[in-house]
This record gives C-alpha cells, structure tokens and sequence, in this order.
C-alpha cells in the first residue's frame, strides 16, 4: 500500500433505492481498484429485504445498523479504518439540493473521502474511474483535506 493511502477499507452505505445495485457494483469497483476490504451497510429505517438480496447477488456480507440514519452513516464513516465511503446520490427532494437529503448531510458531516454514486451510473466492477471531481475552492484547508484522496487515487491508473 502506498504511504499516502488511508489504512482500513472501503465503507459502501446502501439503501432501498432502486439504483442501490449500481452504488455497489462502483464501490466494489473502487475497493477493487484501491486494493482494499469492503464493508457494505445498511442503516435500517424501511424494508432490508432488497437491501439484502443486492448484497447477496454481489457475495458481499451486509452490516445492519439500526439508529437515526445519518447520525449513524456519519459515525460509521468517521471510524479511522474507513478509507473511503461509497454512497448513492439519491433523489433530491429538494430543489436547491444536488442530491438527496443523506448524502448531502453525510458529505457535509465528515472528512472522510466520499464517492457520490450518482442513481444514472452504469459503471460497474472493471469499469475504470474516468472522472473524480474534487472541492477546490483555493484554501490550503481544502488543499489539505482533498491530499489524501488524491493519494489514495494516484495510483488507481
């Protein structure tokens, strides 16, 4: 592993969405690329049996947690062995929103690196990363916190 990865594995937080297959299938991409574990979860609040059985068709072992949803993501994310998080877009419900109420709050919450799996990705496992869109703003705050994705990228190809 190179030095400037982040130790741990990839943490994929899936729901009952229809597009939670496609969430999967990036973030085991991603795992794959990045050479690292996957943990797959779910936060229950609603049905778990199409979460399970997406886990199950991807042979992924699925981790229920139960608790408010994003206080629960968001603590899940921050545990120092996640080097990455993996989570769907959603539907905005809001206009002023580019994604749904979870992944906003989620991605605002933490530092961790987070992939926004959009609900119209057909990228799946094989599929290279083409694209990784960073927050740039021009503060060595940002600088600093968006290093160790580059980091963790760099050598994905």
């Amino acid at each position: 592993m190179d030095a400037q990865q982040r130790p741990g594995h990839v943490m994929i937080a899936i729901d009952d969405h229809p597009s939670n297959a496609t969430t999967l299938e990036v973030g085991l991409a991603l795992a794959h690329a990045l050479e690292q574990a996957v943990a797959v979860v779910h936060v229950v609040e609603d049905a778990i049996e199409p979460v399970r059985a997406v886990a199950e068709h991807a042979g992924v072992e699925l981790q229920l947690c139960h608790g408010p949803v994003v206080p629960t993501l968001t603590e899940l994310v921050a545990a120092p062995e996640v080097a990455v998080a993996v989570v769907g877009s959603g539907e905005p419900g809001r206009t002023d929103l580019p994604a749904g109420h979870v992944a906003v709050a989620l991605i605002e919450a933490t530092t961790t690196p987070t992939l926004l799996v959009p609900a119209a990705t057909t990228a799946g496992i094989g599929a290279p990363l083409r694209t990784v869109l960073l927050p740039l703003d021009g503060a060595a705050e940002t600088e600093a916190a968006v290093a160790p994705t580059v980091g963790l990228l760099a050598g994905t190809g």
